[in-house]
């Protein structure tokens, strides 16, 4: 298996060499079950989309390590949240594309044809000349700049039944998932980390949250964080701080692709003199607006409490 942080690059390289901005996204319609092996398989015979989205989080490791997934009801949807965990590994716009796209691809074969998601969410800032081409793909209006990758899903389309399923079939390929699968030890922090990618701009993050989502009490999470010298505030803030910087470094990089080709310019724009510092000034400003909304509060948020 390739590692992550090879992937990753080699993708992105792929995607301007090419020319190609919506590489992976336009990959990712390609797929087919069979290409994701017995996962693949397992995807195609559940009887609901909620069923094979599900599984898909479950035994995703099984296709590549180094990433976090999770499937929830929220609301009136279900939304699945994607996001490589290594967080060094940016930019992963290629990465993020493909995997949503394939996702979609998936329901699309295996379900109905037409199938809209009911959101779709990037991590990633919005491209410089974007085209309409990924709202095609997706056949919905995308939101970049998010917290997390995020495919969402109405209630009416994951609970409908397509099918029945073998029950036989679905254990054999379940038993060959688990022996393919990559055994990843992740420490609290991490999983923690995980949560709060998933959850960040779009749940309330609190201790209760966290805690039922890896099954433990909330004392006990409150105990085992403590113990590690951190808390779930000091994650919660590190993660914005980490999103925004990256919206930062985004912003900054856009801007200085479209100045160099007017003039030679030094890192941070240090050679334009009282110019180029105003409009770094603005770059920054409108890069922290950009995640804005994931600073402020949802309307009724509990207090946090780590």
């Amino acid at each position: 298996m390739v590692p992550l942080a090879l992937y990753v690059s080699l993708f992105e390289d792929a995607a301007r060499l090419s020319g190609l901005g919506n590489l992976g996204a336009v990959l990712g319609t390609k797929v087919t079950p069979g290409d994701l092996g017995p996962a693949g398989v397992l995807f195609s015979i559940s009887p609901t989309i909620r069923e094979a989205v599900d599984r898909l989080t479950l035994y995703v490791t099984a296709i590549q390590g180094g990433t976090s997934s999770g499937f929830q009801e929220i609301g009136d949807n279900y939304v699945w949240n994607y996001q490589i965990s290594v967080p060094n590994l940016w930019p992963r716009r290629q990465d993020s594309e493909f995997t949503l796209s394939i996702c979609c691809q998936l329901i699309r074969l295996c379900f109905s044809r037409n199938w809209q998601p009911a959101e779709i969410h990037f991590e990633h800032p919005e491209p410089p000349n974007r085209t309409n081409e990924l709202d095609k793909i997706f056949k919905t209006s995308v939101k970049f700049g998010q917290s997390s990758n995020r495919l969402v899903i109405t209630k009416a389309d994951a609970q409908r039944i397509f099918r029945s399923e073998d029950p036989a079939l679905v254990s054999i390929l379940e038993r060959h998932i688990n022996d393919l699968s990559i055994k990843e030890s992740k420490s609290l922090r991490d999983r923690v980390n995980s949560l709060i990618g998933m959850h960040l701009g779009y749940r309330r993050i609190t201790i209760a949250l966290i805690a039922e989502d890896l099954g433990v009490t909330q004392r006990t999470l409150q105990r085992r964080l403590q113990h590690e010298g951190t808390s779930l505030r000091e994650l919660v803030e590190c993660h914005r701080r980490e999103l925004a910087q990256k919206q930062i470094d985004a912003s900054l990089k856009k801007f200085a692709s479209r100045t160099r080709s007017a003039m030679p310019i030094q890192p941070y724009f240090g050679e334009l003199g009282d110019a180029g510092r105003t409009r770094r000034i603005g770059a920054n400003k409108l890069a922290l607006k950009r995640v804005g909304s994931i600073f402020r509060k949802p309307p009724g948020r509990a207090v946090l409490r780590g």
